[in-house]
């Protein structure tokens, strides 16, 4: 017999506080990565909540134990006379991550029976309209197995499994091992530069942790912001202060398990290429980099040679997977990145009220498409940097 856990939505900012040292003894016990913290959540709604955002974070507990987190927000939508309210992942908005619940798994059963009946219930009786996840991995348990049981609960249900393309690479054991995986023109390469790079006085820096001062962090924000400014965008941290900050406040934030590293190639001084990463085992993650585009170095791709140190370091750690998250970028593979995904999904219920979500969605892929295929492509990139360099 299943037993069903008691599910409590934290609607308010009070009980979002409250449930911080549930939240992480949770996360402390199943080790989780930084993203599924409550430290991640709490900066983002912080940060980036809106007038028209309300909390929505279902919690599951068998008595007084906290087994279950899906930290989500309801935002309520007005389009012209359309009209909707949709929960989302706290955090789907600017602050790229991998978004996954937190599920105790010895009551991943447990918790997903009252996961599924509580959409249900919101879904069918209009107090949501659409229920929407996005950047989650295809291959992860809880969502996909809750897509499934809500298919056949009078619910439409789209899934886009390969929604952004997401390199990852198995680590092998050694570094020995990972080179002989590299392309022989990859690997001859990567030793050359990284002599090259070393012979005309690069250092490599590595900060962990409470290592990483203000100073070093603002460094790294400039290294990025050059980056993007040079391929004609503003890059994350320009197109928004308060990502800065917010990021700012997870490297700033301890916890028990938690290993954030910057890794900076330096010559004197002067740091012209950076690495942000997470080394959450067994995935270590790389977030963000930066460079130095017109530095006496370029030309040896420090950028790329600093990253293959972090990679090199999450193999002598023992780590299993490596993740480039989110982009296709050419560098990527060449280190040995491999064709993933990052998945999204959108149920809503078969009713009256189904015409204005697809008409909704379809508004969505149509945006996104002239993101993609409009505004981010190689011409529209020269065509920014020609104006950049008129300015």
């Amino acid at each position: 017999m299943t037993i069903t856990m008691q599910i409590q939505i934290i609607k308010t900012y009070t009980e979002l506080k409250s449930l911080e040292s549930d939240w992480i003894k949770l996360h402390s016990e199943l080790k989780g990565n930084v993203f599924q913290s409550f430290n991640w959540s709490n900066e983002w709604w912080n940060l980036f909540a809106k007038d028209n955002y309300e909390l929505f974070v279902l919690t599951a507990w068998d008595n007084l134990e906290l087994l279950g987190i899906l930290p989500l927000f309801r935002e309520k939508l007005k389009i012209g006379l359309l009209s909707l309210s949709r929960l989302r992942f706290i955090g789907a908005v600017q602050a790229h991550a991998e978004y996954k619940p937190l599920i105790h798994p010895d009551k991943h059963q447990n918790v997903l029976t009252s996961v599924v009946q509580t959409f249900k219930d919101e879904l069918q009786s209009g107090q949501i309209d659409l229920v929407s996840f996005f950047g989650f991995s295809p291959s992860a348990n809880f969502i996909p197995d809750c897509l499934q049981h809500l298919k056949g609960e009078n619910l439409n249900v789209r899934y886009v499994p390969n929604a952004v393309i997401r390199p990852m690479m198995n680590l092998p054991e050694n570094w020995d091992t990972y080179l002989s995986k590299l392309s022989p023109t990859e690997k001859t390469m990567l030793t050359r530069r990284t002599k090259s790079l070393i012979k005309y006085g690069a250092e490599v820096e590595v900060l962990k942790n409470s290592q990483i001062t203000l100073n070093d962090y603002y460094d790294f924000v400039k290294l990025h912001t050059t980056a993007w400014e040079e391929k004609g965008f503003d890059g994350y941290f320009k197109a928004s202060s308060k990502f800065e900050t917010f990021l700012k406040g997870i490297t700033t934030t301890s916890y028990d398990h938690k290993d954030t590293r910057l890794y900076f190639f330096k010559k004197g001084e002067e740091r012209f290429a950076a690495v942000y990463a997470f080394f959450d085992y067994p995935v270590c993650c790389f977030y963000l980099s930066g460079m130095d585009p017109h530095h006496e170095l370029k030309r040896y791709s420090p950028g790329k040679i600093l990253l293959s140190y972090v990679i090199k370091d999450a193999i002598k750690a023992g780590f299993k997977k490596f993740d480039f998250q989110g982009g296709k970028e050419t560098y990527k593979y060449q280190l040995g990145g491999e064709e993933n995904y990052f998945a999204k999904a959108e149920i809503w219920a078969k009713s009256s009220r189904s015409l204005k979500v697809w008409i909704f969605i379809l508004l969505q892929v149509s945006r996104q498409f002239f993101l993609s295929h409009l505004d981010y492509n190689p011409f529209s990139r020269f065509i920014r940097k020609i104006f950049k360099k008129q300015k």
